[in-house]
């Protein structure tokens, strides 16, 4: 580029004569300095521009060269482009952490940066993310998959961060984590562009940066990431957080899931009033005492970390359980609702919850979704300020003009992992009101059944929550269907099992499903379903803050009673639930649990239900707990056969795909050694050498479980069952059981034995005298027939040709189910420390 100086011809100093002389197209080199300086220097508009130099020297153009000289070939810009101020802005405040002022570099000049114009656009920024109209209709990203620590629950941050921020950080070290995002200094910069360091000893020619303007980013970052959060973008939001935020938002979402999961399961007794006062401390003071003894705060702050102490915060091995006596119950619910409250027990103490009342009918309260928005209003539940947190808690309510169904969401899906079934049945009647199509928005958002299978509680609600979904479905409302799958194609059958699974052996995610590897927990396990813990428990909240991300297996005992009470009711709830909602039998529909593909034909093997029952049946023979006798899958097993499950249906079965460690004597050169197999069949192919390795408990139980698969297999091939046939008395026919009086005397036992034993003492029998499986076994072997207590002292009632029990009237619950099946009273469940009256309902089994 030509340039002006001595060493030009004729030495020519003036530039108007210079430009006189030279041709247009070259002029343009020598009025670049002249305007630079005018137009970006001294930040005059292009206009003023033209016309100083137009009257200076003589020089015409027209706009559109200035434009194309200035834009185009000199590269000079004078506005910054919002991508350029946005980096601009992050860079300032991250370099104001560091006190550290920063310079910018346009072109060949360095000039300071124009505070006014990046002031402007942070505000004009905010005030535009703050009408949240661009937050609508955007893709939510799958917090499964995000997370990475097990399987999510739903797409719901809120009902999905059940866990503080030690578990989730050490969950993502060992996990493969997204990839982050480039910081500032590492994101391309436009070429016209420089950041400069600060000198060490030269004043800066920038002016040091106002503070504003990182207040102003500090603020705009805030609604950017409220807005991710709102928006689903969770990747997008969580990399947008450095470690300490991560660990302040983390710990604030789990504080509010605790704070959220207490107030659903301790509504409508209790405090109505549930905040950082009440919700900090543990309600075991013993426990608060021993964090202070260890210099640990007793909080779930984030500066709460402690080690496993075994003496505090190993729970009792005994369970809790829930007893079916509708008349109990409703007299319970009246004195409690009508007792005489004193101004002590006007403000109960939130740590003692068995001095809690009822509240009483005529009290005035929010609804619980009304409680759970202004409670993210507020921050009334956290100890984080408000200003602290890395989003806007005040706007959290004020999701993109859709707050009412998202906080419907969480008030319903709340409702149900706290098992309070007369909440859920509130939560129902709510979404009955909406308009179809968002009902089923955030039925679908929830899928109710599913949660519910995922934290079912058998000792204080057991099958109420399925209840009240099923009677809300039945008369009004969204359509449900237990046929549904969730995004696994995990069926309600296979929450059922899972639920077995999580809570009675060692087994991973992992082994359960190929879709769950690397998972390290089970979703729901923070809620025991023998009622010894929920995820509120100081227990839990003590084994988080450790770091552990799953229950240990310690702390875990064999497929009791409670449990087999809870998922017996809700398979024969869902069975009787079929004919009036439409939809398909859940026996006939392949599970996707144990899943398995052969690697030589990519042969698909899905397992039929019974299969997976046999399959459950073996892995609590083979990892379950040492006191483990599989009672409970033989109670199983009969009640999805007097539910209709077919034991002849066939299934593609690899046993060494099924259990790999189980040596099966097959030949090596074998290919594919998948083949058609019955429930029987899939049971008799496990080698003598494995069963004898069991304890002699188990080896008792599996004979029994097998016994029974085999004597359906009989009925089938001699005596095919009529299921056209119904009884007068009940409505109902069994058709394997019509035919089979050992089998029917034998459901008749197990279902009493439930009804009416719980292990009470720690050492004690997990199975009642009057149900001697070893003397079971025996008679069955030997004699064919029942010979445990419970039949040969003549303790039942009468058992009908149905299967049901003569006394029994399916549509009366005025009496006390153990009562109706037992001729005299024996029962040791009335011990009211551990039981929970619960209401009758009408057709469940046992």
């Amino acid at each position: 580029m030509p340039t002006m100086s001595s060493d030009m011809p004729g030495e020519v100093t003036d530039l108007a004569e210079l430009l006189s002389r030279t041709p247009f197209d070259q002029a343009w080199d020598y009025l670049k300095p002249v305007i630079q300086r005018l137009y970006i220097d001294e930040n005059r508009k292009l206009a003023e521009v033209i016309n100083i130099v137009k009257d200076k020297y003589n020089f015409k153009a027209e706009v559109s060269q200035y434009k194309y000289h200035i834009n185009r070939r000199w590269n000079l810009q004078k506005n910054l482009k919002a991508f350029t101020k946005a980096i601009l802005c992050s860079i300032t405040q991250t370099r104001a952490k560091a006190g550290e002022s920063t310079a910018f570099q346009i072109g060949q000049q360095l000039r300071p940066v124009d505070e006014k114009k990046l002031r402007r656009y942070l505000k004009d920024n905010i005030r535009h993310n703050l009408a949240w109209k661009h937050a609508r209709n955007k893709p939510t990203e799958s917090l499964p998959q995000l997370l990475g620590t097990s399987p999510s629950l739903g797409n719901s941050i809120f009902l999905s961060w059940c866990q503080p921020f030690w578990t989730w950080q050490d969950a993502a070290d060992r996990s493969s984590s997204p990839p982050k995002c480039p910081s500032p200094t590492q994101i391309p910069l436009p070429d016209y562009l420089t950041i400069l360091p600060s000198p060490c000893n030269e004043p800066l020619p920038a002016r040091k940066t106002d503070s504003s303007i990182v207040s102003l980013q500090r603020e705009n970052k805030t609604v950017e990431r409220t807005l991710m959060f709102f928006q689903g973008r969770y990747t997008d939001f969580l990399q947008s957080l450095d470690k300490d935020e991560l660990q302040i938002m983390s710990t604030w979402l789990y504080q509010y899931f605790i704070y959220a999961f207490r107030t659903a399961r301790c509504w409508g007794r209790g405090p109505r009033e549930w905040d950082a006062s009440n919700l900090i401390l543990f309600t075991n003071p013993i426990t608060n005492q021993v964090l202070q003894a260890n210099a640990v705060a007793p909080s779930f702050g984030p500066q709460y970390q402690i080690p496993l102490l075994d003496k505090v915060f190993t729970p009792s091995t005994l369970c809790h359980w829930g007893i079916h006596e509708w008349s109990l119950y409703q007299f319970r619910r009246k004195t409690l609702q009508s007792s005489p409250r004193t101004s002590r027990e006007s403000t109960p103490d939130p740590f003692d919850e068995n001095s809690w009342k009822a509240w009483p009918e005529s009290s005035e309260t929010a609804n619980f979704h009304e409680k759970l928005s202004s409670s993210l209003s507020n921050n009334s539940f956290s100890n984080i300020a408000g200003n602290a947190l890395p989003v806007l808690a005040a706007k959290m309510p004020d999701d993109a003009g859709t707050s009412e169904n998202k906080i419907l969401v969480e008030a319903l899906g709340f409702s149900i992992m706290a098992h309070n079934s007369e909440l859920v049945d509130n939560s129902m009647i709510a979404l009955i009101n909406l308009s179809e199509d968002d009902a089923e928005d955030i039925i679908k958002a929830t899928d109710p059944l599913h949660l519910a299978c995922t934290f079912l509680d058998g000792a204080t609600s057991c099958c109420s929550v399925f209840v009240k979904l099923l009677e809300r479905f039945w008369d009004e409302g969204p359509k449900l269907n237990h046929s549904d799958t969730d995004p696994l194609g995990h069926t309600v059958f296979d929450k059922l099992m899972i639920s077995i699974l999580k809570a009675h052996t060692k087994l991973t995610p992992g082994d359960v499903d190929d879709n769950w590897k690397g998972a390290e927990r089970f979703p729901g396990e923070e809620v025991d379903i023998c009622g010894r813990w929920d995820a509120d428990s100081d227990c839990i909240r003590a084994l988080w803050a450790t770091g552990a991300t799953c229950i240990p297996f310690a702390w875990k005992h064999k497929f009791c009673h409670t449990a087999v009470q809870t998922i017996c009711h809700c398979l024969w709830l869902l069975n009787d639930c079929e004919g009036d909602l439409g939809t398909e039998n859940m026996w006939k529909i392949p599970s996707a649990l144990f899943a398995r593909r052969c690697k030589h034909c990519a042969c698909q093997m899905k397992l039929q239900p019974l299969h997976v029952i046999v399959i459950i049946a073996i892995h609590l023979a083979q990892n379950g707990t040492r006191d483990e006798d599989l009672f409970g899958m033989m109670a199983v097993l009969l009640c999805a056969v007097k539910s209709g499950a077919d034991p002849s249906a066939r299934a593609t079965v690899s046993m060494r795909a099924l259990f790999p460690t189980i040596d099966f004597d097959l030949p090596n050169d074998i290919e594919c050694d998948h083949e058609k197999l019955s429930p029987g069949q899939l049971a008799r192919r496990v080698p003598a050498s494995c069963v004898e390795k069991w304890s002699p408990q188990v080896q008792t139980g599996w004979q029994l479980f097998c016994y029974i698969l085999q004597r359906l297999e009989i009925i089938q091939d001699f005596e095919p069952p009529h299921p056209l046939r119904t009884c007068v008395r009940h409505g109902l026919f069994f058709p394997y059981l019509s035919v089979d009086r050992t089998l029917r005397t034998l459901l008749a036992a197990v279902e009493t034995e439930v009804l009416t034993y719980r292990r009470r003492e720690e050492g004690g029998r997990w199975v009642s005298p009057h149900f001697d499986m070893d003397t079971l076994l025996d008679g069955l072997k030997n004699e064919d027939q029942v010979l445990v207590d419970l039949v040969t002292r003549d303790m039942m009632n009468p058992v009908c040709e149905c299967g049901w029990f003569s006394i029994t009237q399916r549509t009366s619950h005025n009496e006390n189910r153990a009562e109706q099946i037992t001729k005299f009273h024996f029962s040791n469940l009335d011990y009211r420390s551990r039981s929970t009256i619960l209401p009758q309902y009408d057709d469940i089994f046992m």
